[in-house]
């Protein structure tokens, strides 16, 4: 067995590579095929899923994962690792792929349980469940909202702890979409924010398919994307030849050069590449059938028995010797920090451990038992105000999306000045904020219903210190017991 090679999974077995070839590398075309064989090989095997996107991106899975991504498959929790999300959850098999090969605990017999009861890899990525899931995706075009949030999150922290010679926040969100993640109205809404933000790490790799479940996307999603994207103030870069690897790679060193605007990357694919009703929606959302995954290993050179991977080519794929080194060498970066700035250094692990700040939780018992002693029954949006307004001087940052009343009175706070869209101009007045500690994100009501910005808001709570709950449709006289606030 050669050192470094063997999978450790949650089982506790060691499965050591076989028929290993001494001082081969595979190509390219091969690493990425070891991704369609496993998509197709789970999908079949479950009988249900859908193998056509897992297939048609693996190409570009391979050049983002071998060649940029930043992440540690021993530590999926590591701080400043890149964020890779598939908000095109559907084709999930792609992701528990490139878990499984680059040496996640993600096993080849979870990936025999796909989409069974209680297994690890559910037909849809769950954060929590998976290591290195990041985020759940299913309903389409939230994980894209979720990246951007992703990204905010980065620059947040960035501007609220780096300092010079010490870039301790310093990582990209790249996000997968389809057809249909573009197609929903959340993808508009949280583009735009990135674009006004300037969210230059946020890198979104379209695969444009141009298939769905029902067929030919051409006869009803005719929006332009280019200008689309660009009208949001992103970059946007192709179509390119998904399946050419040097120009996947080429797109992405591009879209890395552009630190003011979020990218765009348009990449053309077939969808189920290889298979033989590749190009079709007949591959989109169910198994291709045993016929024609034979016929697929064919086309794509793959010889190998269903769920066998050569341990060449588990070989090229670990990634966990780089993620050690990576990480060490961001702990190091760490401990100078600490040393040079202590005081920073305990409130960034604080944030991390979300660890409530100071004396929070009896502030915010009293505060709650004042009201309760009250009986008042007062409108939603009034005790909204009177939850943030004695926690405002306490809260570290905050983000908080306005209705089209503006309650800075009320909150007991002036209303932040906040001009212009430039991201110079944002960078200093609001994004993120030393001295802020209000972010505006928008003036849509609308946006209060599950598919609106709650998946966005989701994950801007990565950096929020104060959120509040109340009763789910609480109406306008609902009474201060129901309240709470937790950090």
């Amino acid at each position: 067995m050669v050192q470094g090679l063997a999978k450790l999974g949650k089982s506790g077995t060691v499965r050591a590579p076989t028929n290993l070839k001494e001082n081969y590398r595979p190509e390219r075309k091969e690493l990425a095929n070891a991704i369609r064989a496993l998509a197709m090989d789970a999908v079949q095997k479950a009988k249900s899923g859908h193998p056509g996107a897992p297939m048609g991106m693996a190409d570009i899975a391979e050049v983002l994962w071998n060649g940029y991504l930043r992440h540690n498959p021993a530590n999926p929790r590591w701080s400043n690792r890149d964020r890779f999300v598939m908000s095109n959850g559907h084709g999930s098999t792609l992701l528990y792929a490139l878990l499984h090969l680059s040496g996640y605990d993600v096993t080849i017999e979870d990936l025999k349980h796909f989409r069974q009861l209680h297994s690890r890899t559910p037909g849809h990525p769950e954060f929590g469940l998976t290591p290195g899931i990041e985020t759940t995706t299913g309903p389409l075009g939230q994980g894209l909202a979720n990246g951007v949030g992703m990204a905010l999150a980065e620059r947040v922290l960035s501007a609220q702890f780096n300092r010079e010679g010490f870039d301790i926040v310093d990582h990209y969100t790249y996000v997968a979409v389809g057809d249909g993640c573009l197609m929903e109205g959340i993808s508009h809404e949280a583009c735009s924010l990135a674009g006004a933000l300037g969210l230059g790490k946020l890198i979104v790799l379209y695969d444009d398919n141009q298939i769905s479940i029902d067929g030919d996307v051409r006869g009803w999603f005719a929006d332009d994307t280019r200008k689309r994207f660009e009208s949001y103030r992103w970059q946007v870069l192709g179509a390119v030849d998904g399946h050419d690897a040097g120009a996947v790679a080429g797109a992405l060193e591009k879209a890395r050069t552009f630190t003011d605007k979020p990218s765009l990357v348009i990449l053309a694919t077939t969808i189920a590449y290889g298979a033989p009703q590749a190009g079709t929606a007949v591959c989109h959302g169910v198994p291709l059938g045993p016929e024609a995954v034979a016929a697929a290993r064919i086309n794509l050179d793959w010889p190998h028995a269903e769920f066998v991977i050569p341990g060449e080519i588990y070989a090229a794929w670990d990634g966990r010797a780089r993620g050690a080194q990576l990480e060490a060498e961001w702990n190091a970066l760490f401990a100078r920090y600490r040393r040079a700035y202590p005081q920073l250094a305990d409130e960034f692990e604080r944030r991390l451990a979300r660890r409530s700040p100071g004396e929070w939780e009896a502030r915010a018992r009293s505060f709650i038992a004042a009201l309760v002693a009250k009986s008042e029954r007062i409108a939603t949006r009034t005790k909204r105000a009177l939850r943030l307004r004695p926690a405002a001087p306490r809260a570290s940052r905050r983000v908080r999306r306005p209705d089209r009343i503006q309650p800075h009175a009320l909150e007991g706070r002036e209303r932040p000045g906040i001009q212009g869209h430039h991201p110079a101009i944002l960078r200093r007045q609001l994004c993120p904020l030393r001295c802020a500690r209000i972010r505006h994100v928008g003036n849509h009501e609308r946006d209060r219903s599950a598919r609106g910005f709650h998946p966005l808001r989701r994950n801007l709570s990565r950096v929020l210190r104060l959120r509040a709950q109340r009763r789910p449709h609480g109406g306008a006289d609902e009474g201060a017991e129901h309240l709470r606030l937790y950090p």
